[in-house]
């Protein structure tokens, strides 16, 4: 289910991204979608972490793509009052924001494993210093 949902999300960033035009907008969401499969990844090949997305699953990306969709619709407007060219800077500056808090849940997947990486580094080491080597 999380995964299904997480496709019909990656669908809808990317849909977003086709509509909008602007370099630096679909740059920073070229890195949400990058990051967003890296996770699913992960979670494909290890679903017992599965709840560790959950924050990512119910907050940071429905309100990504809540935000995109605002943007997009503010961009579609032939007049731009203050108010709309406001908040689309709005969102442009917090989308630098997303791409690290993405970047977080996706680097905090991996701590177990980076954990037993450095246990097994330090072991080996000090066998093969043990060993005279």
């Amino acid at each position: 289910e999380v995964l299904t949902t997480g496709t019909a999300y990656m669908t809808e960033l990317n849909a977003l991204n086709i509509n909008i035009a602007n370099a630096k907008v679909n740059k920073q969401v070229d890195e949400m979608m990058r990051i967003s499969r890296s996770i699913f990844d992960f979670i494909t090949k290890n679903p017992a972490k599965m709840r560790e997305i959950r924050q990512f699953m119910n907050y940071y990306l429905p309100t990504s793509i809540n935000l995109l969709k605002n943007y997009d619709e503010f961009n579609k407007q032939t007049v731009k009052s203050e108010n709309i060219t406001a908040a689309m800077k709005k969102i442009e500056g917090v989308l630098d924001t997303i791409v690290i808090a993405f970047s977080r849940v996706l680097d905090d997947l991996f701590k177990d494993k980076v954990l037993n990486t450095s246990v097994d580094i330090e072991v080996l080491e000090k066998m093969i210093k043990d060993e005279g080597f």
